[in-house]
């Protein structure tokens, strides 16, 4: 029984080791007000909003996807990556509201 325990548990750091160097070069940066001092849009033109939007400008920005956002409800203005437009409050947008991404981590 002993042994079984100790050749389980030698497994077991054994794979841990051979997977650390990976999870230690994991690259995690995080973006605010990406464009010229605006929020880049919730949705920016894309389907599904949020975690899509994100998943698409880490991927635009050289990173493999998204892992947190923060949704930045009624601003003023945010920019639409896709159209290249903003959403203002005082016009009527596409959503009738704008609401960005407040911050956006990406991981490589």
């Amino acid at each position: 029984m002993f042994y079984k325990q100790t050749r389980l548990w030698v497994s077991l750091c054994a794979i841990f080791f051979a997977l650390a160097p990976t999870w230690a070069k994991a690259k995690v940066t995080t973006y605010t007000r990406m464009s010229e001092n605006h929020y880049i849009d919730f949705c920016h033109g894309l389907s599904p909003c949020g975690k899509g939007s994100a998943d698409s400008i880490c991927i635009w920005k050289g990173y493999k996807k998204s892992i947190a956002f923060k949704k930045s409800r009624n601003l003023k203005r945010t920019y639409y990556l896709r159209n290249r437009k903003f959403c203002d409050d005082n016009k009527v947008g596409p959503f009738k509201t704008c609401n960005g991404l407040e911050y956006i981590r990406c991981v490589k």
